[in-house]
């Protein structure tokens, strides 16, 4: 599950990337730093598998809490009458959504500064923001 999950946030990151290239550059222009954007791609990042990891493990709560009174592992021991959820492995899972969150952001950020648009001319930009097809009519303002 951690790598389908893994492969789908590499996904959003690469479609998302053309995108946050062209913002990038004009961001700069404007005196955002390379610092605090890649605190704003983690902390997109962050947000986005935080709160999915809050709502999985929400609901597999709510699964095991409606359920775990019909499970008998042990037919020779009495099952206990309360409920203990494994909080070391959510705080484990955590743990891995953060340096998910960080690496991720890291591998955005590089892109997004070696990408060709991070050493263009303003007119460029422009031309890629708006996919002229053809740049050469786009460069001379056709």
């Amino acid at each position: 599950m951690a790598v389908i999950g893994l492969a789908g946030l590499l996904l959003y990151v690469e479609t998302r990337q053309r995108s946050r290239t062209a913002a990038y550059v004009f961001a700069r222009r404007m005196g955002l730093t390379r610092g605090d954007h890649a605190r704003a791609i983690r902390n997109e990042l962050a947000v986005l598998l935080g709160l999915g990891s809050a709502v999985g493990a929400s609901l597999a709560g709510v699964a095991v809490s409606t359920s775990y009174e019909r499970f008998d592992i042990d037919p020779l021991r009495p099952p206990s009458q309360l409920l203990t959820l494994p909080i070391l492995p959510y705080a484990m899972a955590f743990a891995a959504v953060v340096r998910i969150a960080v690496a991720v952001a890291a591998y955005a950020q590089r892109v997004t500064d070696r990408g060709p648009v991070g050493r263009a001319a303003p007119r460029r930009v422009t031309c890629l923001r708006y996919r002229r097809e053809r740049e050469d009519e786009c460069m001379a303002g056709t």
